[in-house]
């Protein structure tokens, strides 16, 4: 295949431009063009151009996306096939007409390249020849990989070496004390196993911790017992210490009252006081001040001039302000509208001359011609003009056709008949669908690896390795909502348990709080209730009734009878008594009891409830065991199973997907076996493989489509020819029609306007435009007359009124001038404005009079309610002068202030005295010593502050046990957790070591390919790079060889040979690849690609080669090598080498005609 033209109406930098490839013995063709002026862009667009473009492209910043087109015309011998392609997802390849045509007629020519093929061996640029020469230093020349490398077209087979090798020394490398992935998860696999040993608990240890816990809380116990002793102690002394200056100033207080001798007075005296005066004194300034401001205000009201006639006006008045402005503008807007009515009559009469009219009534009689009408007309003249210009494209057009349909039908009778196997034909659509879905199957074949890997890692994971694949599906797994709500059970009931316990743990702590409370209240009062009082009553009763009996009966009272009625008395008087004097300590000690008694109730209730969880809990414990015991010899706990359930889910869904997977490969491995029996029936070749069938079927196809193919594209041609004749017709037709319709509707037109249809199209036109113009100017002085005379009525109606208003209200001033009406309406809007001031002046006097005089009236009630308030306090503070007032509130305040200092400190003696009484406390702190209480406090604070020491440390052994109970509880699901890791890590090294082994096996096969290919292609290969070598470097190398590596005898190098001359002997001298110069080694790697090339077109139709700016390292002699070696490869296909460098094209005209050498834009057709 070569291109005979390349067509380019929008893509990338490029608009409407075409390339033509002249045909020649040398198919050498050289673009130049300056940096940016497109080359890249263009060899990107003959890849997209053959094989389609890629969902998303950058070549659309000047033409819109569904606007790209780029085509060419291509050819193989007599075959051609002229062609564009455009940006979409189907139908993509159009012929020239635009229309949809199949990519088979493309694919014929391009045989059995593929597009990554092309892109790497028949698109050569600068990067991909660097990258290339870079690989001879990065392989070190190594000769197996170079050669396949080329011949890959340029695929990097070492660096896929490398990848493979760098991910299995992640995983594995040197001698395992690196952190490498398998010896990381082995790492974690010994850490988790530490880790589960060490979170295991014992029976024996969890019996020891709690018994520590008892022995804690019985000590804790103690101690507490004797603080609480001391410090009620200690409160009791303190309180009497605190007492003794209370009482001192109890008495000191009330021998202050006794002085004062102020009858009783509320406690508001003083405020009622400062009131009473407070308003007094106000109500008199403020009728002073009122009485001034009503003179003022009647004297004011007196001096105001009248302003009743001219307000009565007002309405008037305003109205003539407010339109004051619009009358102006009406003198102003009269001047101009009578101008423009003259302008327009003028305008009217030149308008009637040109029209050869009388007058306006001759005028008047003609038909109006509106705007949308000679609108109408003017479309319906286009419209005329443009149907005529399509009839005769039309009839042009179908001439034209008619010609070309004949040309073709004469030359397909030139040419003949011939038939194509229509079995291979079906065959060869059968293998390329196959093909396609190989591809597909590649994935498919990738995703069942990765699954593979995925599913063995997840196997040992959980633990079923010993398993097959279809026991392992049969395994009774509970549901993972069935675990879920074990899981929350097993929570719950811990939880329960935890708090129940800590319930009965904080009862019990709250009991021995309680009991210390009422040891200390019962030290210093017997706890004694209303039913003790009730019950010692009544056995008195009883024992005096029984007496008594006695008595009446006369029966002889026993010795001893009278004393135990005696004692039953004074024990009901003293319960009463203690009743009486210790109420508030007996009734808070009989709370306490309560509380006591209600807490063990609580105690016990909580103590069966334990029982009742650990029974849940046992229950529970069996329930899980038959749901968890699937797999033999494991026992998991919920949280553990709920982790291996997620994993289980996942390794169904993969095995699910694996077989799908797999189900689809072999059915297309079977496809594959049949269309391969079928390829070696119908070509008669048994023992090939199916890739070789499929290329030798698809070669056949090309060669039968070389012969037919001109004969196909002729009929498709006459084809199109006879859609195009039939359409050109059918639009000739319908031109003629449209053309006949348009001009009625233009005579009938001219008929309604009364405009002679003999006329021109334009000069019609041009009348009725005429006569559209003259209309609208005699409805513009018909309006503006109708303006001029509105005005002028405004004008007089406006002039009459001010004159009337102005001989009322100003009869003095002079006359109204007509043309300065302005001055007059000033003088009445002032003499308005200020009548208004003086009416609101007015008023607002009147309303203010009132209000003063009915403020005096207030104001002389309140000065008589003041009097009198100020007689009723004299009364009560049994004063009698209004001056002896204040001394009464001083004395007032000091017998507040001392009663409340007597109620204060009385209540601070309440409050120390507590149950036992103020007396009692008064009476005992009397009978003590003020220093020995002081040295009994220091010692009870010593005695304390040792008690607290020991019950904190005491309750800081308690508290350490149960946090170390409760770090225990945890440490279960710790372990379980452990456990799982420790799984999940051994699975991890199980998996990844298998891929470690696949990997190397994968790197040691790679490198045998490597070797295998060296050996199959070394000869020819070496031979023709060496010739393409030499040619290159004009002789400085005569070729290249292969080369034993000294240190390791299994490598071979590539070596870069040159003839040197010594003793008269020429010896060949070798270089290894890193001695050789960057464009050295540039032409070594473009030799080796020319040479894969080379031997690539022995075995298949020739296909373009592309060559964007490959001599940058290239001195002027080797460039002119290259394009020596370029032209003899030009004789077996089309080389198109692209530069930026204008000397570049200047030397390649020493090797081709000037018609080869084409330029960016400059040689461009549009």
């Amino acid at each position: 295949m070569r291109f005979d033209s390349l067509n380019i109406p929008a893509f990338g930098p490029f608009t409407s431009c075409s390339y033509d490839f002249e045909p020649s013995s040398h198919d050498l063709h050289v673009i130049y063009g300056p940096n940016e002026a497109g080359k890249s862009s263009l060899l990107r667009g003959i890849h997209h151009l053959l094989y389609g473009f890629p969902a998303s492209t950058d070549d659309d910043f000047l033409h819109e996306y569904k606007k790209l087109r780029i085509g060419a015309t291509v050819s193989d011998g007599a075959q051609s096939l002229t062609f564009l392609r455009k940006k979409g997802n189907v139908g993509t390849l159009l012929d020239a007409k635009q229309n949809s045509i199949d990519e088979g007629r493309l694919k014929a020519f391009c045989g059995s390249v593929s597009p990554e093929f092309f892109s790497q061996m028949f698109g050569l640029s600068t990067e991909t020849l660097r990258s290339g020469a870079d690989s001879l230093l990065s392989s070190q020349g190594e000769l197996g990989a170079l050669l396949f490398a080329a011949s890959a077209g340029g695929a990097p087979i070492e660096s896929a070496i490398q990848k493979l090798q760098a991910e299995a020394d992640k995983l594995f490398a040197g001698n395992g004390r690196k952190a490498n992935t398998i010896v990381t998860a082995y790492a974690a696999v010994k850490k988790h196993e530490k880790e589960l040993r060490a979170n295991s608990l014992s029976t024996a240890e969890w019996k020891r911790l709690n018994q520590e816990i008892d022995s804690a809380q019985r000590e804790f116990d103690s101690k507490d017992e004797q603080l609480n002793k001391c410090r009620m102690r200690q409160t009791r002394v303190q309180s009497l210490l605190k007492a003794i200056p209370l009482i001192h100033a109890l008495q000191t207080t009330h021998a202050a009252l006794a002085t004062i001798t102020l009858p009783h007075l509320p406690s508001d005296f003083p405020a009622r006081v400062t009131e009473a005066n407070s308003t007094l004194a106000n109500a008199t300034a403020l009728i002073s001040e009122h009485e001034t401001s009503l003179l003022s205000k009647q004297a004011r009201l007196v001096e105001i001039t009248p302003f009743e006639n001219i307000v009565r006006d007002a309405p008037e008045l305003d109205s003539l302000h407010q339109t004051i402005t619009q009358h102006l503008n009406d003198l102003q807007n009269l001047e101009t509208l009578q101008g423009k009515l003259r302008q327009l009559q003028h305008e009217q009469q030149l308008q009637l001359q040109s029209m050869e009219l009388k007058d306006r009534e001759t005028l008047s009689a003609l038909p109006n011609v509106g705007k949308k009408q000679l609108h109408g007309i003017k479309q319906l003249v286009e419209s005329i003009a443009i149907v005529e210009r399509k009839r005769d494209q039309a009839r042009h057009d179908f001439n034209g056709t008619t010609s070309a349909l004949a040309k073709q039908q004469q030359k397909l009778a030139a040419l003949g008949e011939a038939k194509i196997n229509d079995s291979l034909r079906a065959l060869s659509s059968e293998v390329e669908e196959h093909n396609k879905n190989s591809k597909v199957a590649l994935t498919w074949q990738d995703q069942r690896d990765d699954r593979e890997i995925s599913l063995q890692q997840l196997t040992n994971q959980l633990g079923i390795g010993y398993l097959s694949a279809d026991e392992a599906r049969k395994l009774q797994v509970p549901a993972l909502t069935v675990v879920e709500q074990f899981q929350k059970d097993e929570n719950r009931i811990k939880e329960d348990l935890r708090l129940a316990q800590q319930m009965l743990d904080d009862l019990k702590t709250s009991a021995v709080e309680i009991e210390a409370e009422i040891r200390a209240g019962s030290d210093n009062v017997a706890v004694v209730t209303k039913n003790d009082l009730v019950d010692a009553r009544t056995a008195r009763d009883e024992y005096w009734n029984q007496l008594s009996q006695k008595l009446i009966d006369k029966k002889a009272v026993e010795t001893g009878e009278a004393e135990a009625l005696s004692r039953k008395i004074v024990e009901s008087d003293q319960i009463a008594d203690t009743l009486r004097d210790h109420a508030e300590m007996i009734g808070k000690l009989t709370t306490l009891q309560r509380r006591l008694t209600s807490n063990a109730e609580k105690q016990k209730q909580v103590e069966q409830t334990v029982a009742r969880i650990k029974d849940t809990q046992t229950v529970f414990e069996t329930k899980w065991r038959q749901h968890s015991s699937f797999l033999p010899g494991r026992h998991f706990i919920p949280i553990e199973l709920n982790a291996w359930l997620v994993h289980w889910d996942t390794w169904l869904n993969l095995d699910a997907e694996m077989s799908s997977l797999e189900k689809k490969l072999q059915a297309n491995r079977a496809k594959e076996e049949e269309l391969c029996d079928a390829l070696r029936k119908s070509l008669q070749r048994n023992g090939e493989s199916y890739t070789i069938l499929a290329t030798c079927l698809s070669n056949r196809l090309s060669e039968a489509e070389s012969v037919n193919g001109e004969r196909k594209a002729i009929r498709v041609d006459i084809e199109a020819s006879n859609s195009d004749l039939s359409a050109q017709r059918e639009a000739f037709t319908q031109a003629e029609q449209k053309l006949a319709s348009a001009i009625d509707d233009w005579t009938a037109s001219l008929s309604e306007f009364q405009i002679n249809n003999t006329a021109l199209r334009n000069v019609a036109l041009n009348q009725l435009e005429a006569r559209h113009t003259a209309h609208a100017t005699d409805r513009d002085i018909s309006a503006c007359v109708e303006q001029v005379a509105s005005i002028t009525r405004r004008i007089e109606s406006y002039t009459e009124d001010l004159e009337k208003y102005r001989s009322r209200h100003l009869p003095d001033s002079a006359s109204l001038d007509p043309a300065n009406p302005q001055i007059t309406e000033k003088r009445l809007a002032d003499l308005l404005a200020s009548a208004q001031v003086r009416r609101t002046e007015h008023e607002t006097l009147i309303r203010d009079i009132v209000q003063v005089k009915e403020i005096l009236r207030a104001k002389e009630r309140a000065k008589d309610a003041a009097t009198l308030q100020i007689q009723q306090l004299m009364t009560e503070a049994n004063v009698d002068f209004p001056e002896g007032l204040p001394d009464a509130i001083t004395q007032f305040e000091n017998q507040q202030r001392l009663r409340q200092k007597l109620e204060l400190t009385k209540a601070a003696l309440n409050n120390l005295a507590g149950s036992m009484g103020v007396d009692a406390l008064i009476k005992e702190a009397e009978a003590e010593e003020s220093d020995s209480l002081q040295i009994e406090v220091r010692t009870l604070a010593e005695e304390i502050e040792g008690l607290q020491a020991l019950r904190d440390s005491a309750r800081d052994v308690l508290n350490d046990a149960r946090k170390a109970r409760a770090k225990l509880e945890k440490a279960t699901d710790e372990a379980a957790v452990a456990k799982q890791f420790s799984a999940n890590a051994l699975a991890t090294v199980i998996t990844q070591s298998e891929r470690f082994i696949r990997l190397q096996h994968s790197i040691a096969f790679l490198r045998a390919q490597v070797e295998a290919y060296r050996k199959k292609t070394q000869g020819p290969m070496i031979e023709k790079t060496s010739e393409f070598f030499s040619t290159l470097t004009n002789g400085a190398f005569s070729g290249v060889g292969a080369q034993q590596d000294d240190g390791d005898p299994d490598q071979i190098h590539l070596v870069a040979l040159r003839d040197t001359i010594e003793e008269s002997v020429a010896t060949p001298d070798s270089l290894n690849t890193q001695a050789l110069s960057e464009g050295t080694r540039d032409q070594l790697y473009l030799a080796l690609r020319m040479a894969a090339i080379d031997i690539h077109l022995e075995h298949h139709a020739p296909m373009p080669l592309i060559l964007d700016d490959v001599l940058m390292t290239f001195d002027e002699s080797r460039s002119k090598a290259f394009f020596k070696l370029m032209k003899t490869l030009s004789r077996k296909t089309q080389v198109i080498v692209f530069t930026h460098h204008q000397h570049t094209a200047n030397m390649a005209s020493q090797f081709i005609s000037t018609e080869q050498i084409l330029r960016l834009g400059a040689n461009s057709n549009a």
